[in-house]
């Protein structure tokens, strides 16, 4: 569903949503919280007992399939996932809003942090 919330744009809580599933960040919008929400490819990979090589691949896979396939993201254009240290491992990820409008070039959006596990 392509809406925002309050005067935050749907691009807006893509990045939220990212942040918070995948950051740890805390998701500021309360009783509203279920529209910056997204599945965490970290905890559906936890148990598989993939090798440090293979997780960051799959993690991507699964990560375009949730933000290009869900319609949040035209296209992922960078990810970095670093391997586990101490318990948690380094990402960055890049990609561009989907185009709503012919007279409008989205920008690229990034996150960066740690994520936990």
């Amino acid at each position: 569903m392509d809406v925002g919330v309050g005067d935050r744009t749907p691009d807006d809580l893509t990045e939220l949503a990212m942040r918070v599933t995948l950051l740890g960040e805390p998701n500021p919008l309360g009783p509203l919280s279920f529209f910056a929400e997204m599945a965490n490819p970290f905890t559906l990979l936890a148990g598989l007992g993939l090798s440090e090589e293979m997780l960051p691949g799959v993690a991507e896979v699964l990560l375009t399939e949730e933000l290009v396939g869900g319609g949040r993201a035209e296209r992922l254009t960078s990810v970095r996932i670093g391997p586990r240290r101490g318990g948690s491992r380094r990402l960055a990820i890049e990609w561009l809003p989907p185009r709503r409008y012919s007279n409008v070039i989205p920008e690229r959006r990034r996150i960066e942090g740690e994520v936990p596990g």
